[in-house]
C-alpha cells in the first residue's frame, strides 16, 4: 500500500507541475520513479505518462505546431532513442542511477543558467537539440531540456514554445514507448497512475491561476535539481556496498580519514572546489594535521576531479603538477 501511495503522489505532484508550468514532469518525476520502480520501469513510465500529458495538453494548441521545426527535431530524436535504450539496458543499475542523476542535474544547471549557444540556431541547432533530446528520453526519461535550451536561443516565446514542445513531448516519448516498452506494473498500480494523473492536472490548473509562472518555473527547477542530486548518491551507495561487502565503511583500511597518521611521510593533497570528493580532502587534512603530519591542501578553484590529468589543456593542471613536482623535491632528499 506505502509503495502505490508513493507512486500516486509522484505521478500527481509531476502532472500537477506539468499543468502549472507547461513543462516539468519528467524532470521532477524520474528521479523519484527510478528509486521506487527501479531505473527501466521508472524511465518507461515516464515516457508513457509524459506522453499522455503531452497528447491531452496539445489537443487545443496544435495549429501553432512549426512543421518546419519539428521535423528535424523530431527526425534525430527517432535516430537516437535507439541509442540511449541500448546505453540504458547495458549499464548496471548503479551506474544507471549514477548516470540519471547526473544527467538531470546537469540538464537543470544548463536549463537554469539559459545558456546561449551558436550552436543551437537554426536547422543545425534543432537537429543537436532533438538528438540530445531523443537519447536523453529513452536512456533517462528526460528529452525535455535540449528543447528549451533550443527554443530559448531561436528566441521562441512562451506561446510558441509550449505547444510546439508538446508536439515534440509525444513524438519522442511515443520513439522511447517503442524502443523501451511499457513497464510491468498490474491493474491496480496503473489505476494509481492515472488517478495520479487526473488529480495532478486538476490541481495543476487551479494553482495554474494562482502562481505566478516564473515562480513555478523555478520551484519545478529547484524540485528536479533535488531529485537529481538524490538519485546520484544512491548510485554511489550501491557501489560503496560491491566494495565494502560487510566491512564497517568507517574501518581505517576503507578510508584514510578514519586511520591513525602518525609517521606518515609529507602529505600534498590536491582538490577542485566543485567536486563531490572536496570534503574528503578537507577531513583527510585535518586528519594528518591532528597526527602530526606535515600537510598542504590545495583547493583549486572550478575544476573537476582528476583535473591533473588535462595538463597541456588547462593551465590549473599544469600548475598543479608543477606544484606537485616541487613539493616531492622538497621533501624527497637528494640521491
Amino acid at each position: 500500500m506505502t509503495g502505490e501511495l508513493m507512486l500516486g503522489g509522484i505521478v500527481l505532484l509531476g502532472s500537477c507541475v506539468q499543468w502549472l508550468t507547461g513543462m516539468g514532469f519528467a524532470l521532477v518525476a524520474v528521479p523519484a520513479l527510478v528509486l521506487l520502480l527501479g531505473p527501466a520501469q521508472g524511465v518507461v513510465l515516464a515516457n508513457c505518462v509524459a506522453g499522455a500529458i503531452c497528447v491531452v495538453g496539445l489537443a487545443g494548441g496544435w495549429r501553432r505546431v512549426r512543421p518546419r521545426a519539428m521535423v528535424p527535431l523530431c527526425l534525430a530524436a527517432a535516430l537516437t532513442v535507439p541509442v540511449g535504450s541500448w546505453v540504458a539496458r547495458r549499464l548496471p543499475p548503479a551506474e544507471l542511477l549514477v548516470f540519471m542523476g547526473a544527467l538531470v542535474t546537469v540538464a537543470v544547471v544548463v536549463v537554469m543558467r539559459g545558456a546561449r549557444l551558436p550552436a543551437l540556431r537554426g536547422t543545425r541547432g534543432a537537429v543537436a537539440a532533438g538528438a540530445a533530446g531523443g537519447f536523453m528520453n529513452s536512456a533517462a526519461g528526460v528529452g525535455g531540456p535540449p528543447v528549451s535550451l533550443y527554443a530559448l536561443n531561436a528566441g521562441w516565446t512562451v506561446r510558441e514554445f509550449v505547444p510546439n514542445a508538446l508536439f515534440y513531448g509525444v513524438v519522442v516519448n511515443a520513439f522511447s514507448v517503442a524502443s523501451n516498452g511499457v513497464p510491468h506494473l498490474g491493474a491496480a498500480r496503473w489505476g494509481v497512475v492515472v488517478t495520479g494523473m487526473v488529480v495532478g492536472a486538476s490541481v495543476g490548473r487551479v494553482l495554474a491561476e494562482r502562481v505566478p509562472e516564473q515562480r513555478a518555473r523555478m520551484l519545478v527547477l529547484l524540485l528536479a535539481l533535488t531529485g537529481g542530486l538524490t538519485t546520484l548518491p544512491k548510485g554511489l551507495q550501491i557501489r560503496a556496498r560491491d566494495y565494502l561487502g560487510e566491512t564497517d565503511p568507517a574501518t581505517p583500511l576503507a578510508s584514510p580519514v578514519f586511520a591513525d597518521l602518525t609517521g606518515l611521510a609529507p602529505l600534498l593533497i590536491q582538490v577542485g572546489s566543485h567536486e563531490i570528493l572536496l570534503d574528503d580532502a578537507v577531513r583527510l587534512a585535518a586528519r594528518a594535521a591532528e597526527h602530526d603530519v606535515a600537510v598542504e591542501l590545495q583547493v583549486w578553484p572550478q575544476v573537476p576531479h582528476v583535473f591533473q590529468g588535462f595538463a597541456a589543456l588547462l593551465d590549473d593542471a599544469d600548475a598543479a603538477l608543477t606544484s606537485a613536482a616541487a613539493f616531492t623535491r622538497a621533501h624527497w632528499p637528494a640521491g
